[in-house]
């Protein structure tokens, strides 16, 4: 997307505030609230920068157990709302944060309660970097 507007718009995201932390020539490291760090594959940024990251709702997976080169953030299963042939749910990560999965129902499809621990995976290359707008999160995402 070529902006948090449009990657709001066109699908659903979830966005996530941060600093960068570290650069890599594979990616960068940035920094969200209470601490924690997800990889991106970007590294156009600068350390110190403060930055938004988008990621899709049909990027982020559920499961019981972390996923081998993707980033895991443990939480807590806040909602599960059943939309045509997919779930979505709402997680609440250790660090306050809610993310949103939207996962298509197959035969491999295992459903989550609320209140169930769980963790959130998703890839690096799957995130989206964008300066954070002067104009604030918000209102960047309701901009007409």
């Amino acid at each position: 997307p070529a902006s948090i507007f449009v990657a709001s718009f066109v699908g659903g995201a979830n966005f996530i505030e941060g600093n960068v932390a570290k650069i890599e020539d594979s990616g960068s490291f940035i920094e969200i609230r209470g601490g924690f760090q997800i990889r991106v594959s970007e590294s156009r940024q600068t350390v110190g920068e403060k930055v938004v990251v988008a990621v899709r709702l049909e990027d982020v997976s559920v499961g019981s157990v972390e996923t081998a080169g993707s980033n895991n953030l443990s939480g807590r299963i806040e909602s599960a709302t059943f939309i045509g042939g997919s779930m979505e749910y709402g997680i609440r990560l250790e660090n306050d944060v809610i993310l949103t999965s939207k996962i298509l129902l197959s035969d491999a499809f295992r459903a989550y309660k609320t209140g169930e621990s769980v963790v959130v995976s998703f890839l690096p290359e799957r995130c989206f970097v964008f300066p954070y707008p002067e104009i604030g999160l918000l209102q960047e995402i309701e901009a007409i």
